[in-house]
């Protein structure tokens, strides 16, 4: 019943926020149909593990490298000129993905470009709108909407783009994913752009985010390319079964969808740091465990468990950015947090490429787990580990 009320606030929140929660609603499922796939389509096709990571690395490094530059670009024509402007380079990336040869690495690598832009040109500007329409007090609740509803209509997306895939081919889910990112763009358009809030010079870049949070997020993004790549990979080499991939990702899923949604309210009545605390001893024994899976029970609950601990982190992490980003350059925060996630991913991969054996996996599990205790130490100063109270109500009949 809470999630159910949860989902109904929606009709009471900012058109901005609507605008964001629809749009990535449809993305979400859009991708969640083909995400965690395409490295899977790519090997099928031809091309060798090797050239694959190449390929998520090329993505991930562009993605890091081209966060100012996208700033800037959002800062000049606004964030849903941006986001419209993306929509080229997505389409291109697919067209390509569809005929490119199993044999040309070159053309593979231009898609690794294409992917980092695309991904680049979309969470930019989105985070960047969705920090600055957030209310500091129900901070956790529009976060938790802004994972869980997505999620939700994902619950059933990666096990549906395996059958499409078992029974149709990857042509068929291209296009499908083509048109649902196209129809995603139109709920952004229900409100005018602006620029005025939004502004930045290249030279306002932060390498360094306030406190603890360039560590931090470097964390969450190796820990987030753990998640949705190299753990479907690892199930996959494993039990050489596409579908279990897809069932594996649709459990992982219902775990952040429906736990993000309970804890979303909690999160706004408790300290942000107690919470980060929780996710991070949870998720690190999920990581460790990992390392011994071998059947698909193992793998189900193993997935489940990833997805719950992993909102944990996300909304503990990302409230209390929201917090320090909304008082400050929104863009440059927005541009650094996304520059130190993409570092976060780009490290499994190289050491998975440097590292190519069968007991890789595990070691990344391993040090996953570790260096998932790392965010026990993350602190920042000021009000951003402290519950924000809202205002108290005023009775009537006493002054």
């Amino acid at each position: 019943m809470r999630a159910i009320r949860q989902i109904n606030r929606l009709s009471r929140i900012r058109n901005e926020l609507n605008e964001i929660y629809l749009n990535s609603l449809i993305q979400t499922f859009a991708f969640s149909l083909i995400g965690i796939f395409i490295p899977i389509y790519l090997i099928k096709s031809g091309f060798v593990l090797n050239a694959v990571l190449g390929y998520m690395i090329i993505q991930w490094a562009v993605f890091a490298a081209f966060s100012p530059l996208v700033a800037k670009l959002s800062s000049t024509i606004g964030l849903k000129h941006t986001l419209l402007a993306r929509m080229p380079v997505t389409i291109t990336f697919f067209f390509v993905l569809m005929y490119i040869p199993g044999t040309n690495l070159i053309l593979l690598f231009i898609l690794g470009f294409f992917g980092g832009m695309s991904t680049c040109l979309y969470w930019i500007p989105l985070n960047s709108e969705f920090v600055k329409n957030t209310h500091k007090v129900h901070i956790g609740q529009e976060i938790s909407v802004l994972l869980a509803l997505p999620r939700i209509a994902g619950i059933f997306a990666p096990f549906m783009g395996g059958a499409i895939l078992e029974f149709l081919g990857f042509n068929v889910l291209f296009v499908l994913v083509i048109s649902l990112i196209t129809i995603s763009v139109i709920p952004l358009f229900m409100t005018k752009d602006y620029r005025s809030a939004f502004r930045f010079k290249l030279k306002d870049t932060r390498i360094n985010i306030g406190g603890a949070f360039s560590f931090s997020f470097f964390i969450y993004g190796l820990l987030h390319m753990g998640e949705t790549l190299i753990w479907p990979l690892f199930i996959f080499l494993t039990l050489s079964d596409i579908l279990i991939v897809g069932v594996a990702s649709s459990v992982s899923a219902i775990g952040i969808a429906f736990f993000t949604i309970l804890i979303g309210k909690a999160s706004d009545k408790m300290s942000k740091r107690r919470l980060l605390i929780m996710g991070a001893i949870g998720y690190s024994i999920v990581w460790i465990v990992r390392g011994f899976s071998m059947t698909i029970i193992d793998v189900l609950l193993l997935s489940f468990m990833g997805g719950l601990f992993d909102s944990l982190v996300h909304i503990a992490l990302f409230s209390q950015f929201c917090d320090l980003a909304r008082r400050n350059n929104i863009l440059s925060y927005v541009a650094s947090r996304e520059l130190w996630l993409g570092f976060g991913r780009v490290l499994p991969l190289i050491l998975i490429l440097v590292f190519l054996v069968e007991s890789v996996f595990i070691t990344i599990f391993m040090a996953a787990g570790i260096i998932c205790l790392g965010l026990l130490f993350f602190r920042v100063p000021g009000m951003a580990n402290k519950v924000v109270a809202a205002p108290p109500k005023i009775r009537k009949g006493k002054k």
